[in-house]
């Protein structure tokens, strides 16, 4: 059977689509569908695939039911004009790439006068007045607006000395695909014609998966999907009305004649592939399809040089789909009355019995899988070939983030005094002296716009200062209505009248303040918005919003959340207004603290930073060990057994916990490693769990002191009762003041320090 060649109708489809949006317009005046037709005309125009049925067109994105119907009654030629275009946009693009040779961006009016030779005779755009004035009136113009937007094919560039007020040019991407389609949509009067789907190679000698065109519910429900898979597997394929007997997939060469008459010759692989799901199994078992397909599939076998295998491709469990809603529990595979699962599984395996090959794979996408690697295995054994996959299309990547972030390319500088004196001056010599780089920085700095060349910035910088409020609420992020806008002349008609106020009369003030640039009134864009279209999403969202509804209908500033607060954010926009002379109200506000340029603090080193973050302490300034402790006088010695030494670990843990990791002077000079002199302290009294018995101290004292003597006073104190009271001291209990050497005693079980030797004691007794 031959081949069936089918129109590519991208073409047609693109002028219905362009009739219908002028009719939308003139005649039945719904905005929202001639935008969503223009949108859809614009996707399939740059579509790189080609598209030969209404049904195809699904794939396109943007493309609904709506469009579909109305592309099912297209008619008319699929060809164009030699060295036209049907659409618009393709035309625009074609114009832009030619024209960048010399100039870029192109101006408007010079796009306008390129694209208009590359239309179709019976295409053109209005007139460049007409467009300025009212860019909806024309459909071709309205094609550019989708590639600059939902595409992002072409940039607009604002060029206030070009007639129109804009330039254009390509991004990227727009170059790579003006290119494509300059080449290949570009018309010739004749027709594009091919298979209803195909991908791959365009070689007639390559070998590509042949697909019923039949399969899966045909082009009206899952032919494209099956298509997709296969493509995914990288497995080239073309659509076709198989014979009866060929099943549903054919390997063959791209050239090759497919006749039940002949069978499988020499570019057609001796392999005939018929795919049943489980419940299309049962379903051609009730109406005896599975007999007939296969009695048609063996006479094809038998026919050509070699007998071709018969493959069964079963997808899917059949256990899985068994029907259990049926009221009269036949049990059967898909729906009610199909046969169940026992007759399913033995028609199956009599196949098998009967030599077909059952190959099961678990869905769609495993089916796919599995005929690209058969195709791979015919491509060698019996076109004896190596496989030559297509080469990948190219995709448009989105940036990655990277692991470890760059440093940036040039250091972020500070105010240079000299520009803040010029601004706080107002001085425009000075400030025109300074480079663009510090002057959008000073922009920035006090809430202007950094855009621009020099002179406007100049200009910007001498106008009257911001308020701080503003400039504030920008720096961190927050909302602030740009200025003269409808949302901005809004706050301040509320904030004059002081009081809530209805729609009708809140739209009425904002327009007689005459601080927006355009009309409230006026409705503009593809839907048609007034200066009405911002109240819903800038004024009254947010935490908290600027604007707040009471009682239904009435509008006022909102009081809560300080400097957050509509009032203090209307007020600051109202008194800016009069400063600049754009509010025409009777009601100037209060004045507002303006921005002010502060100094910068002073930098503070890499080592100064690093010790403010982490106390690091140098060598030099870590703080000396204690002093050691005075020698104290003799002790006697005990015969009670000596205090075990302290170890190595215990002592080194006691020095960590008597010394402090934060230094007592916490200033920055100590930290930096140098410091002033300072009067010497007195040694520290080192931290002691125990009572220190020998440490000589400075009457008076509540201590018991058993080592230090005392000052003779004349009375001696019999030993045996081993207690006197110090002349000095009342409170303190002395048990060693004695005039004279004590006789040996007996060993006291009361000893808290280690003995030491004492010449008094050391004779025996």
């Amino acid at each position: 059977m031959a081949q069936q060649q089918l129109a590519d109708k991208r073409d047609q489809f693109v002028r219905t689509l362009w009739d219908r949006a002028d009719t939308l317009r003139r005649g039945e005046f719904d905005t929202a569908a001639r935008l969503a037709t223009i949108k859809a005309l614009v996707r399939i125009a740059v579509h790189e695939q080609p598209l030969r049925s209404a049904t195809q067109c699904r794939q396109v994105k943007s493309v609904g039911s709506a469009i579909i119907d109305v592309l099912a009654t297209a008619n008319g030629p699929t060809t164009t004009e030699n060295g036209k275009y049907a659409s618009a946009a393709v035309a625009i693009l074609a114009a832009l790439l030619e024209t960048e040779k010399t100039t870029i961006p192109t101006p408007m009016r010079d796009v306008l006068d390129a694209a208009s030779k590359l239309l179709e005779n019976n295409r053109r755009f209005a007139p460049l007045q007409q467009i300025c004035a009212a860019p909806a009136s024309c459909s071709a113009w309205e094609q550019l607006k989708i590639l600059e937007g939902a595409l992002k094919l072409v940039k607009r560039r604002q060029r206030s000395q070009c007639e129109g007020g804009c330039a254009f040019e390509l991004t990227d991407e727009g170059r790579d695909v003006a290119r494509r389609l300059a080449k290949e949509r570009c018309g010739n009067n004749e027709e594009s014609r091919g298979a209803l789907r195909a991908w791959g190679g365009t070689s007639a000698d390559d070998v590509v998966v042949l697909v019923d065109d039949r399969e899966g519910g045909g082009d009206r429900h899952h032919l494209h999907s099956i298509g997709q898979l296969l493509r995914d597997n990288r497995a080239p394929f073309e659509t076709r009305t198989l014979p009866t007997g060929f099943g549903d997939y054919v390997i063959a060469r791209r050239r090759a004649r497919v006749d039940a008459a002949t069978g499988c010759g020499p570019h057609v692989a001796p392999v005939l592939i018929e795919r049943k799901s489980a419940v299309d199994v049962a379903a051609s078992l009730k109406d005896g399809r599975w007999q007939r397909q296969h009695d048609a599939m063996k006479r094809v076998a038998q026919l050509g040089a070699s007998r071709a295998e018969i493959v069964y491709v079963i997808e899917g469990d059949p256990s899985k789909h068994v029907y259990r809603a049926c009221g009269c529990g036949c049990l059967g595979i898909g729906a009610c009355g199909n046969p169940n699962l026992q007759a399913v599984t033995a028609a199956i395996s009599e196949r098998e019995r009967a030599g077909a090959k059952i190959v099961r794979t678990a869905d769609p996408r495993d089916t796919a899988r599995w005929l690209a690697a058969e195709r791979r295995r015919q491509l060698q054994s019996h076109f004896r070939e190596a496989d030559r996959p297509p080469p990948q299309t190219p995709e448009k990547r989105k940036k990655q983030p990277t692991q470890e972030v760059s440093p940036p390319k040039r250091s972020t500088s500070v105010l240079t005094a000299a520009a803040r004196a010029a601004w706080t001056r107002r001085d425009r010599d000075a400030l025109g002296r300074l480079k663009v780089t510090e002057l959008k920085q000073l922009c920035e700095s006090v809430g202007e716009i950094a855009s621009g060349n020099k002179a406007a910035l100049v200009d910007r910088l001498l106008t009257p200062a911001n308020p701080a409020l503003l400039v504030q609420r920008k720096r961190a992020g927050k909302r602030v209505p740009r200025d003269r806008t409808c949302n901005y002349a809004l706050l301040c008609a509320l904030d004059a009248a002081q009081e809530p106020l209805t729609k009708e009369r809140w739209m009425a003030a904002a327009e007689a303040t005459g601080i927006a640039n355009v009309s409230l009134y006026e409705k503009s864009g593809p839907m048609a918005y007034d200066g009405w279209a911002g109240v819903g999403g800038d004024l009254t969202q947010g935490d908290p919003p600027l604007v707040v509804k009471e009682r239904g209908s009435r509008y006022k500033l909102s009081t809560c959340g300080g400097d957050d607060a509509g009032k203090a954010v209307a007020s600051a926009l109202h008194a800016k207004a009069h400063q600049r002379g754009w509010c025409a109200c009777a009601r100037p506000p209060a004045p507002v603290q303006p921005v002010r340029l502060e100094a910068p603090e002073q930098a503070m080193s890499p080592l100064h930073a690093a010790a403010r973050r982490a106390r690091v302490r140098t060598p030099e300034t870590r703080r000396a060990p204690p002093p050691p402790r005075s020698a104290s006088p003799p002790r006697r010695r005990s015969t009670a057994p000596p205090t075990p030494p302290t170890t190595a670990s215990k002592a080194a843990r006691a020095r960590g916990r008597r010394r402090s990791p934060v230094p007592d002077d916490d200033s920055d000079d100590s930290v930096l490693g140098f410091s002033p002199p300072r009067p010497a302290r007195p040694p520290a009294t080192p931290a002691s769990s125990i009572m220190d018995l020998t440490t000589p101290r400075v009457p008076p004292s509540s201590a018991m002191d058993l080592a230090t003597p005392a000052p003779h006073s004349g009375a001696q104190t019999p030993y045996s009762n081993a207690m006197s009271l110090s002349s000095e001291a009342s409170d303190v209990v002395d048990l060693t003041r004695l005039s004279s050497p004590s006789p040996a005693r007996a060993a006291s079980p009361i000893d808290l320090i280690s003995p030491a030797a004492s010449p008094a004691h050391d004779s025996p007794s």
